[in-house]
């Protein structure tokens, strides 16, 4: 299950708003420029702060693969970040139609926890879960996060660590990029 799927799900079942974070940058012109070589935004996090209150307003679930410091975050914030076996993320981005190069930096991203310790930065340890999607269901994945957000299953969450199982050069030859 993405992350988009499983947001839209969540805020649905919580009674909350859904925002998919990237579109409302594209939409309300939130970056401050255009990559062509990665065909993506350069998202302004000043303009996003700016705008955070407006975005968030009367509580949502944010469906995103960035943070900004600097946002406010209410009490009962948490971050959930979705986790897949880089193999597993290169095949799917390949058949998506994904260059090497952008696929080969979105594998190194899951390989060294970007995306987790990005998020640990704005919303402390305690308030971050990540979940290995590897394999299992939407319906499974679905019951993790629900746990994880109510409150239920805090104590039994491992870390993931991809660099224990992967060799990111072997990896990279392995993929024809290193």
């Amino acid at each position: 299950m993405g992350k988009t799927v499983l947001a839209r799900k969540l805020a649905n079942e919580l009674g909350l708003r859904f925002v998919d974070l990237g579109k409302v940058v594209k939409l309300r012109r939130l970056y401050s420029g255009y990559d062509r070589s990665r065909r993506s935004y350069v998202v302004s996090e000043e303009l996003v702060r700016r705008d955070w209150a407006r975005i968030v307003r009367d509580g949502a679930v944010v469906s995103t693969h960035f943070l900004v410091k600097g946002l406010f975050l209410g009490p009962g914030t948490v971050g959930v970040v979705l986790r897949l076996d880089p193999v597993v993320l290169w095949r799917r981005l390949r058949a998506r139609g994904w260059s090497r190069s952008k696929a080969w930096e979105n594998v190194e991203s899951e390989l060294l926890d970007i995306c987790y310790f990005d998020a640990v930065k704005v919303l402390g340890r305690r308030r971050v879960f990540e979940i290995d999607t590897t394999g299992k269901s939407r319906l499974r994945t679905f019951r993790e996060v629900i746990g994880l957000v109510e409150g239920r299953a805090k104590e039994d969450v491992r870390r993931v660590d991809w660099l224990r199982v992967y060799d990111p050069v072997e990896l990279g030859r392995r993929f024809g990029v290193g």
